[in-house]
């Protein structure tokens, strides 16, 4: 998808190489779990880490790029919702 205003442009999602659930007894508030995904990059020599943390109280969801190279061509865009991050190219 282009934006021809700004210039930017969506690339498809990268692939996902690893996901991981585990529940977590909780800090007193009640249980819950925790997910990790793992996306390969949009170049393939970094990572892409999407973090759920469902535990009452305690609640944080956050996606990083572990990637310079794609750092610095590439940004994260959650203004669909965490779950719903796009990788967006910035045009020079």
């Amino acid at each position: 998808m282009t934006d021809t205003n700004n210039k930017r442009h969506t690339i498809p999602r990268p692939k996902l190489i690893d996901k991981d659930t585990a529940p977590h007894s909780g800090f007193g508030a009640g249980s819950g779990d925790t997910e990790m995904y793992t996306y390969s990059c949009a170049c393939g020599k970094g990572r892409i880490i999407e973090y759920h943390d469902n535990i009452p109280g305690f609640r944080d969801h956050t996606v990083v790029m572990s990637c310079e190279e794609c750092s610095e061509k590439y940004t994260i865009d959650t203004s669909g919702g965490i779950r719903n991050w796009t990788l967006v190219h910035e045009d020079c």
